[in-house]
């Protein structure tokens, strides 16, 4: 699984962020992706639909949950949002922080 080092936020999640105006929650996934990782994806597959209150938030949140494959790690360049990316197979501990739990269990979930 392919995450990324929030820097804001000192932990490692999945790529991902909010559907732009008149865009699909495939190319928002896919854009996403590679602001935050410098990757394509390949064969983008939804898997579901995550609903999710963040605590002290009065509203509920759907995310749409993809899946890819990649045939190569492409280049990254660290930005001012994202650090580093990293393949993580749930086995180690990820350097400089703590994994998302929200995104721990969304890949838990998608790749089970």
């Amino acid at each position: 699984t392919l995450v990324v080092y929030n820097r804001l936020r000192a932990e490692w999640e999945l790529p991902g962020g909010t559907i732009e105006p008149g865009e699909t929650p495939a190319a928002a996934a896919a854009r996403e992706l590679r602001e935050e990782s410098g990757q394509t994806p390949a064969g983008l597959v939804r898997t579901g639909t995550a609903r999710l209150r963040i605590a002290g938030a009065t509203a509920e949140e759907a995310c749409a949950v993809f899946v890819a494959s990649a045939a190569a790690t492409l280049d990254f360049t660290p930005t001012d949002e994202i650090g580093a990316i990293a393949w993580w197979d749930g086995s180690v501990d990820l350097p400089g922080g703590p994994l998302n739990p929200i995104d721990r269990a969304l890949i838990g979930l998608s790749v089970g």
